[in-house]
């Protein structure tokens, strides 16, 4: 059998398939990217700009909040849109009400800015609202605060020494507790 025909019947070595596979490679980024720049052209031709592509036509927008729009500081550890409209934060810096313009801060000194007491601590982790409208506050080493028609006040749980991480609502009148008391993970209140 003379070697041409012996050449003839067998596949192509590897080497000459990769030469043709990165040719038919080539010529299929050729054409993409001769798309890609003929479709800004056609679209400028029938009167877009490319700066009308580029501007969304919506109104919404991302707004930044830290300090120096009123915040007492730029963490949040706890957030809670109420019944009433207000968004409730808890920092490391106290409770804050926002109405959406402005924040309002409350602690547990009377000189704190909007007046008035807050929580006994400034450093708030929880917050919840339950059925009757009432602001639970978690706090690290305060135990809980309530805020209840427009007046705070401390619960006498843990002697006001405890942390409280999470509140979790476990029925119609029940609210559990997750908190560093000794013994007793879960501490329970009628709500």
């Amino acid at each position: 059998m003379p070697a041409a025909h012996v050449r003839a019947t067998h596949p192509s070595p590897p080497a000459a398939r990769r030469s043709g596979a990165c040719a038919t490679i080539r010529r299929v980024l050729l054409c993409g990217w001769l798309l890609a720049a003929c479709v800004p052209a056609a679209s400028t031709a029938a009167g877009a700009t490319p700066a009308d592509r580029l501007e969304p036509d919506y109104t919404n927008t991302l707004r930044h909040y830290g300090d120096e729009q009123g915040l007492p500081q730029a963490s949040v550890n706890a957030m809670l849109k109420a019944r009433d409209g207000f968004l409730w934060l808890g920092t490391f810096g106290g409770l804050v009400r926002f109405d959406g313009r402005e924040f309002r801060i409350y602690g547990p000194v009377d000189h704190v800015q909007g007046g008035g007491r807050g929580p006994a601590s400034n450093r708030i982790l929880a917050l919840h609202e339950d059925d009757r409208g009432r602001l639970w506050i978690g706090t690290q080493e305060a135990g809980i605060g309530l805020l209840e028609q427009g007046r705070f006040r401390q619960l006498p749980v843990c002697e006001g020494r405890c942390q409280v991480n999470h509140f979790f609502r476990a029925g119609a009148r029940e609210l559990w507790v997750l908190s560093t008391m000794p013994f007793n993970v879960f501490e329970r209140f009628a709500s």
